[in-house]
């Protein structure tokens, strides 16, 4: 039997910063979302804060107008959202030691917190309940990692 390894890295907490939510017309129907992730990694205690933003667009079925297709979209929904991971490493690590499987994983890990927190909330706000799909964020990975910044250890 194969020994049970502990995770490389774990979700200590997590915060919606900023949320804000606007009711759109029920014309519109078509939501297409949009995301930003960004992070800071300490080196020093081997830190990450991941800070997601999104937002989510709703827009009218696409309308050809003089050859051209005119989309009319407004912003439902925007959102930013911090997560802070701390990997299992004591005395500190370097940004190229951190696993590649990370970018994804913190990304899937929050997702859901997000999309529940979305749902509640159009839901106790007697508003059309928005329920976010679920989705396979891997795309992200290095957008994530691109704009991620290290501050070194001292």
């Amino acid at each position: 039997m194969k020994e049970v390894k502990p995770a490389e890295f774990r979700l200590e907490s997590y915060q919606i910063k900023e949320f804000s939510l606007t009711d759109p017309a029920s014309e519109f129907n078509v939501l297409d979302l949009r995301f930003d992730p960004s992070g800071i990694f300490r080196e020093k205690n081997s830190a990450f804060r991941l800070k997601l933003e999104f937002s989510a667009y709703a827009s009218k079925e696409e309308t050809e107008q003089e050859d051209d297709f005119e989309v009319e979209e407004v912003r439902v929904i925007s959102a930013v959202l911090f997560a802070d991971f701390k990997f299992a490493r004591e005395g500190g690590m370097s940004v190229d030691e951190i696993p590649e499987i990370f970018y994804s994983n913190s990304l899937g890990i929050i997702f859901p917190y997000l999309r529940a927190f979305v749902s509640t909330l159009t839901l106790q706000a007697n508003v059309k309940m928005m329920l976010l799909p679920t989705l396979n964020l891997t795309n992200l990975n290095d957008k994530l990692k691109g704009n991620t910044k290290v501050v070194k250890s001292e």
